[in-house]
């Protein structure tokens, strides 16, 4: 007890003077490191150009719902050829080809979910129409590949207990919710911002790409 009495002592015996500057030092290392960590974890808005790599990783839309969508076969809708079929997953693409202008340079991009859409809209086209030869097409495949890993569905689905006539097991998939981002509330932006496009806009996203070097 003599120890923490003569400590007690030696600070009452110190100039208030003295402890008042030890008080403020303190206050305010304790606010300078409040500081940093609302910083860290509420950094500031970065201004960007949107000029090239000069963007955000994703377009921001703010917190998008998340919706049930009931998966399943479906034989009557979106078929690989066909009047209907071309017609269904040609609507699906929002107008201006999925681009969308940011930036006060109004610089074009697509979002990856598009560019997905694309790939497999575009080997689809191969199943009905066979192979094109282009190396667009293995461009494709590695792109939904890398997609579907990215996402990491972990929704379960049950293995079929009989065994088919190949000899494999597969997955059911009739009526299997999964949780997923709202689509549509991507659809519907980009429709709206297309609204907002000038004709040199619809003119430049149409002009054919420039050739690689």
């Amino acid at each position: 007890m003599k120890q923490p009495a003569r400590l007690l002592t030696s600070l009452v015996a110190l100039p208030f003077r003295t402890l008042v500057i030890a008080f403020l030092l303190s206050l305010g290392v304790n606010i300078i490191a409040l500081l940093i960590q609302i910083r860290v974890k509420f950094p500031p808005a970065k201004h960007h150009s949107y000029h090239h790599h000069d963007h955000p990783r994703e377009l921001d839309l703010g917190t998008l719902r998340t919706v049930n969508m009931d998966f399943h076969d479906d034989d009557e809708r979106y078929p690989l050829n066909g009047t209907q079929g071309w017609a269904e997953w040609n609507s699906m693409v929002p107008p201006g080809k999925a681009a969308i202008y940011l930036g006060e340079e109004f610089w074009p991009y697509h979002t990856s979910m598009w560019h997905q859409y694309h790939c497999l809209n575009h080997i689809r086209s191969l199943i009905a129409n066979g192979d094109d030869g282009s190396e667009h097409t293995q461009h494709c495949f590695h792109y939904i590949r890398k997609a579907l890993l990215c996402a990491a569905d972990l929704t379960l689905e049950e293995v079929e207990t009989g065994e088919r006539k190949d000899k494999r097991k597969m997955a059911t998939v009739d009526h299997v919710a999964h949780t997923c981002r709202d689509w549509s509330q991507v659809y519907a932006y980009m429709v709206a911002e297309h609204e907002k496009w000038t004709p040199e806009m619809e003119l430049r996203i149409n002009l054919p790409a420039p050739p690689v070097d």
